[in-house]
């Protein structure tokens, strides 16, 4: 006798098959983490004035191109920004001498949407001093770091778990000038910086008095203390220091010399932070005037780049991977007027500066292992751009 299936039974067979051969549980792609940048400008130019402060641009890590995400209203002037250690607030400066009447510069912080880059401001806080022109925040995040230019001092707020800033917990005020008449009539602090192996032990350069001063920072009560057995390190006269940066490994501190261009390495394991090398930045055959800005280390740790603001470039130098010293490599012109700080990719293989008087953000790839850069033909028009900061979403 034939074997007959019935319609439905030849259906069910079917769908159980179909079953058997398809995946248990649906497949999912984890989203890639967002990159942007965010950009800090002077709003107040000559003229004009504007509200809208700080940029937010995505960032195509394969391709180095920029797309215009949000433009915030900041406080006049939010010249340099940080990202906090948690990635979920941003801190702004705000470079003036005085706002609603009050003396001295603002410090202002933003919670960052994580899907959008959007910035929300939290709160402000006055710093105490005249154009602070510098912000970091310590490893535990509890703790931002200032730097006034003009008032020639350092101030340090907590920062909340909410991301709200508190009331100053200290304000250093140096005093001192330099041989320079015109730049360094008195203290200028330009930069504060925490060392990536030493929580505790922060690092400032002064361009007025030609030092860079050493401080312990008090986790508990936020104050800043002379480090001990060296407080200060003394650059040569008129070299007026401006930016700093450590190696990965804390034993080296890399100082930028605004004045007269020069990069100085010092033993930053040593206790006394011997000096070990003095490089310039320019050619020999540079005969104009120049004022140095930025340096920044790759993350592979093999080159250094600085800005030039005159002869407008950006100095490459290869770094002895045993001694740590510069031996110069590259000049590579920044296809713009005035660069100021400039940011390389978490990945070291792009770079981005910030050319303030052309209004302009270029973009470079970059040679991981070199340094060497060229550009990829990515400009992005914004007025008077002051900092770049990359930031990379978990």
């Amino acid at each position: 006798m034939r074997n007959r299936i019935s319609l439905s039974s030849f259906f069910l067979i079917l769908c159980l098959s179909l079953s058997a051969c398809a995946p248990s549980s649906p497949v999912t792609t984890a989203a890639a983490p967002q990159e942007w940048i965010f950009v800090g400008t002077y709003t107040q130019t000559g003229d004009q004035q504007r509200a809208e402060g700080i940029f937010t641009y995505r960032f195509d890590p394969i391709r180095g191109e920029l797309t215009l995400l949000n433009k915030t209203r900041s406080l006049p002037n939010p010249s340099y920004l940080t990202v906090d250690p948690s990635r979920r607030y941003l801190l702004a400066v705000s470079e003036v001498g005085e706002y609603n009447g009050q003396p001295g510069g603002w410090v202002s912080s933003y919670a960052i949407a994580p899907e959008s880059g959007a910035l929300t401001l939290i709160n402000s806080q006055p710093t105490g001093g005249a154009n602070p022109c510098y912000v970091s925040v310590d490893a535990s995040g509890r703790w931002v770091l200032v730097a006034n230019y003009s008032g020639g001092s350092l101030t340090v707020l907590p920062l909340g778990a909410d991301g709200s800033l508190g009331q100053r917990t200290d304000l250093v005020q140096h005093s001192g000038h330099g041989v320079n008449p015109d730049r360094q009539e008195a203290a200028h602090a330009h930069s504060i910086l925490v060392s990536p192996t030493d929580p505790g032990l922060i690092v400032s350069a002064d361009l007025g008095m030609d030092r860079i001063f050493v401080y312990d920072l008090d986790s508990h009560s936020g104050k800043l203390r002379p480090h001990s057995p060296t407080a200060e390190i003394i650059t040569a006269a008129g070299a007026g220091p401006r930016h700093l940066t450590f190696s990965a490994d804390g034993r080296l501190l890399y100082v930028l010399n605004e004045l007269n261009a020069t990069l100085n390495v010092y033993d930053a394991a040593s206790s006394t932070f011997d000096l070990l090398q003095t490089v310039s930045l320019l050619p020999d055959s540079f005969g104009g005037k120049n004022l140095a800005a930025d340096l920044h280390l790759l993350p592979s740790g093999k080159a250094l780049i600085a800005s030039n603001r005159g002869a407008d470039t950006l100095a490459g130098f290869a770094v002895d991977g045993q001694t740590g010293k510069l031996t110069p490599t590259t000049q590579t012109p920044t296809q713009g007027k005035t660069p100021r700080n400039f940011a390389i990719a978490p990945e070291g293989n792009f770079l981005i500066v910030a050319n303030q008087e052309s209004g302009t953000l270029v973009t470079f790839s970059v040679d991981v292992t070199t340094g060497s850069l060229k550009a990829t033909g990515s400009v992005i028009k914004v007025d008077a751009p002051v900092c770049v900061q990359f930031y990379k979403g978990k």
